[in-house]
């Protein structure tokens, strides 16, 4: 149960930002990036899915495609500016298929 519960608030999260755009007058279907769609910032693999589809919501708000966390951004030298904003990603598996 506990693994419906959080695909069902994955899909909120993602249902929440399509009607959010969709107040705000944008049309939530078009390419929303401007410089390349969102990739990794430790592989610089595209992602794929729903994560792409959350990631290019949230980079209506960033200039730059590449997501990452916390830890990836140290490990690469580089640091979080204070106050910057948390978004989540989230992985989702397809039934009976593992990881």
């Amino acid at each position: 149960m506990k693994a419906t519960q959080e695909k069902l608030d994955a899909y909120g999260v993602l249902t929440a930002k399509i009607l959010d755009a969709l107040k705000d007058g944008t049309v939530p279907w078009t390419k929303p990036w401007l410089s390349g769609p969102p990739r990794s910032l430790s592989t610089g693999k595209t992602y794929r899915g729903f994560n792409q589809l959350l990631l290019g919501f949230l980079g209506r708000e960033h200039d730059t495609p590449f997501w990452g966390t916390y830890n990836q951004v140290g490990e690469m030298g580089g640091a979080i500016k204070k106050g910057r904003a948390i978004h989540a990603c989230f992985v989702l598996e397809a039934a009976g298929i593992p990881r």
